[in-house]
């Protein structure tokens, strides 16, 4: 395999509305204006009413300045989020079948087709179409002046388990229980939609390898627990018993490859047992806490996975921003995303491959003490990573290029910042500032912002930079 031929997106997302906790995230959007979910069915008007009052006040306030602050005619919220909507009520083989389509229609020909008619039912004999002109041209795509024959995912799954709250008044409300949402849903949805995208696509363009969720408040230390809470050890087991610390890059793309060959060919896509995964996403905001303070039973569970990462070399992204679904205490989601906890788990765990996810933005801004703690954590240990997702709008990539340039300019540890930056593209949260993953893969195919720093390698940030990230040096 040669890495440089192959794009990578690090992080994104495949699943719908049903995995999601809604009731949570409104519970914690009411308890951020002083308000909660009792507030509404209690009645209590007078409260209600001051707080959407301020509530509309303050937006008018700031719809007015977006109006005159607008950039391109007819790009307004409400359209995206009717498209962000549109593509998360769609099922996940949906969904990779509009990716596979963005990435297609980078080349001109390909582009002509599939503008002639809207996606169609019917994507199989579809693609057979798409499939002759893409060997016509040479299964060729360009992005940023270098030719892709085959792009890799990792979908990042989350495990939306943790509530947030204990439930409603079960005095006022019959089903007052805080609603489930099983992460092994999710998984179901997940392999079912590769499995059908493998079925339905000609062209074939995606390799995807998931990052399985990990919360370990939803699971237990020791084996012996009672039936209906999996421990720590058997799930990581289940996913990554045949992993080693010694496969080297090729060797472990190879063994995930060859998982996902099997997984297609199984005879039940619905067994657990034939899922795979390439690492662990972990998300703060959604309960998980990177360093509990006591050593406690979390303790113990977050030692146990850091050191069974660093033994099997599985990669771990984590969520560094200031936004996010967010279940818990804004307060509390914010210390435990800090990358000022995580200096604590690679004190303890030097080697453990970490990449921070969104590289800490905060308020939308780069120039921010988080974003200075990972370049720095970049420059000091060896594993650490840093992916760019849901951040390449406008004039980002100038600005973080200058950023980088200003904390390091020694050209050492350019090269280094260099070496462990990642292209992702959070998709679907991206379509809050886009229109479509192709107008964000466009961007970034566009820019010209690395070209101001010769250490600064544009092409290793979506090729080999993801690769080592994922699987481990050649």
């Amino acid at each position: 395999m040669n890495k440089n031929k192959v794009f990578f997106d690090i992080h994104l997302h495949a699943f719908n509305l049903s995995h999601a906790g809604l009731l949570a995230f409104a519970n914690r959007f009411l308890l951020s204006s002083n308000l909660s979910l009792s507030d509404f069915y209690q009645k209590k008007w007078l409260k209600i009413s001051w707080i959407i009052t301020k509530s509309i006040l303050i937006s008018a306030g700031k719809a007015a300045i977006s109006i005159f602050q607008k950039r391109r005619k007819g790009k307004t919220g409400l359209r995206r989020i009717v498209n962000m909507l549109s593509i998360f009520e769609n099922d996940i083989a949906r969904q990779f079948q509009y990716l596979e389509l963005d990435y297609l229609m980078l080349n001109p020909e390909l582009k002509k087709i599939i503008n002639r008619v809207k996606i169609p039912v019917n994507y199989r004999e579809f693609s057979k179409e798409l499939k002759t002109t893409w060997e016509k041209i040479g299964k060729k795509l360009i992005i940023n002046q270098n030719e892709f024959s085959k792009v890799i995912l990792t979908p990042l799954m989350m495990d939306f388990n943790y509530k947030g709250f204990d439930g409603l008044d079960k005095n006022s409300v019959h089903y007052y229980l805080p609603p489930r949402k099983q992460i092994q849903d999710q998984a179901i949805d997940l392999f079912a939609g590769i499995r059908q995208y493998y079925g339905h696509s000609r062209v074939q363009l995606f390799e995807i390898f998931p990052f399985k969720a990990i919360n370990t408040q939803n699971l237990e230390y020791k084996e012996k627990e009672p039936i209906h809470r999996r421990s720590l050890k058997e799930v990581l087991n289940r996913s990554f018993q045949d992993f080693s610390g010694s496969d080297t890059g090729k060797k472990r793309y190879e063994k995930v490859k060859k998982k996902l060959k099997e997984f297609r060919e199984c005879e039940n896509p619905f067994n657990s047992d034939n899922y795979y995964f390439a690492g662990i996403k972990v998300y703060p905001p959604l309960g998980f806490d990177p360093w509990p303070e006591s050593k406690c039973s979390e303790w113990e569970k977050v030692n146990f996975l850091y050191q069974y990462c660093v033994d099997k070399n599985i990669p771990v992204t984590t969520h560094c921003s200031d936004g996010g679904f967010i279940v818990v205490e804004k307060q509390k989601s914010l210390n435990r995303t800090s990358p000022e906890k995580w200096k604590e788990v690679l004190k303890a765990y030097p080697s453990l491959k970490l990449n921070f996810a969104h590289h800490g933005i905060r308020n939308n801004k780069i120039n921010n003490d988080w974003t200075e703690r990972i370049l720095n954590m970049v420059v000091e240990y060896e594993n650490v990573y840093f992916d760019i997702a849901d951040n390449g709008y406008g004039d980002y990539y100038e600005r973080l290029i200058r950023f980088i340039l200003e904390k390091h300019p020694c050209r050492e540890e350019l090269k280094q910042i260099s070496s462990r930056m990642l292209f992702g593209s959070d998709f679907m949260m991206n379509l809050r500032h886009a229109d479509s993953y192709n107008e964000y893969l466009s961007t970034f195919s566009a820019t010209n912002a690395f070209e101001k720093c010769e250490h600064l390698d544009k092409l290793s940030i979506c090729t080999g930079n993801p690769f080592e990230f994922v699987f481990g040096k050649i």
